[in-house]
């Protein structure tokens, strides 16, 4: 009896090993981070907000107080207080030719210069007060000053009274018929008066 005929078999294809699909997963798996980690980078440095909206964002300290210093003087309180300069006039005391009206006139005529000093240092003390004796030298020929000081100061300021002395040695007279030279001494007192109004 005849052996029935054999049927041939379709060839087997073997598959990839199984070393080569590990490889291949671990490749996937480290392109994937990158990729992931690459992401995340370009969205922190483009959002401004993107550490808040994660969650990560860590809590701001608390702002601290600065103290604000007060200033020294009331700003408000200066500008009202106005210097007033009054030349006592029983105080004029005489000692030569020159006359004593021409003296009197340019005293009071002067008496706006002085206010500009005496206002200048109340601008740094609005409190400052007091009598400031006054000599001057006039020389009698030509009528110019030779000399000019400050006696008596009861103000305790020393600035008021250099800058009275300055303006004196700018004063002219006229020529003086009689004698080398006279000599004019007079207090004037010094007072700030404030146009503020009081604290109701």
């Amino acid at each position: 009896m005849a052996s029935p005929p054999t049927i041939p078999q379709p060839p087997v294809k073997k598959g990839c090993s199984g070393i080569v699909v590990f490889m291949i997963a671990v490749f996937c798996m480290v392109v994937g981070f990158i990729v992931g980690a690459g992401g995340l980078y370009a969205y922190l440095m483009y959002n401004e907000n993107a550490l808040s909206s994660l969650g990560l964002e860590s809590a701001a300290p608390p702002p601290v107080a600065v103290a604000q210093t007060q200033p020294q003087a009331n700003t408000q309180q200066l500008a009202n207080v106005y210097a007033l300069v009054y030349p006592i006039e029983e105080t004029l005391r005489i000692d030569g030719n020159i006359d004593i009206t021409t003296v009197r006139n340019r005293i009071a005529t002067q008496r706006f210069s002085f206010q500009k000093c005496y206002q200048q240092e109340l601008k740094k003390n609005p409190d400052l007060k007091g009598e400031i004796s006054l000599q001057f030298t006039v020389s009698n020929p030509s009528g110019e000053i030779i000399a000019a000081v400050s006696r008596q100061n009861t103000t305790g300021n020393d600035a008021l009274p250099q800058c009275l002395v300055k303006d004196i040695k700018s004063w002219k007279f006229g020529k003086v018929d009689g004698g080398p030279h006279s000599v004019v001494r007079f207090d004037t007192l010094f007072l700030p008066i404030s146009s503020a109004r009081p604290p109701e």
